[in-house]
């Protein structure tokens, strides 16, 4: 059950990676996220609830302060992705609050 919710909670590093590589001018290189969420689903398929938490609670003080730590003029910088144009700012939204957002329900069955 906490599959799902573990993905989340370990990708949203990676996720925020690809953020402040944006931010730094750095290349972002595509991603085989099915072979990617496969192996992952394979590899933690009993991640447990207590074990979500854990990467859940840790992960998000830092998340926050790198997110903050973003310069206000950095915001609108843009970049081409493979779904299209987007800036720093809606991959924080899209991406990596909206990858949470798109999982919310297992997240929640699983550590509620």
């Amino acid at each position: 059950m906490g599959v799902i919710a573990h993905h989340v909670a370990v990708n949203q590093d990676w996720i925020m990676s690809r953020i402040k590589a944006m931010v730094d001018d750095k290349p972002t290189p595509p991603v085989d996220f099915t072979e990617i969420n496969a192996r992952h689903a394979t590899e933690h398929a009993h991640a447990t609830r207590a074990e979500v938490l854990a990467l859940l609670r840790e992960s998000k003080p830092r998340l926050g302060k790198e997110i903050r730590a973003i310069p206000d003029d950095q915001l609108d910088k843009e970049r081409q992705l493979p779904t299209g144009t987007m800036t720093v700012q809606q991959r924080i939204e899209r991406v990596l609050i909206g990858h949470m957002k798109s999982h919310q329900a297992s997240i929640e069955a699983t550590i509620g």
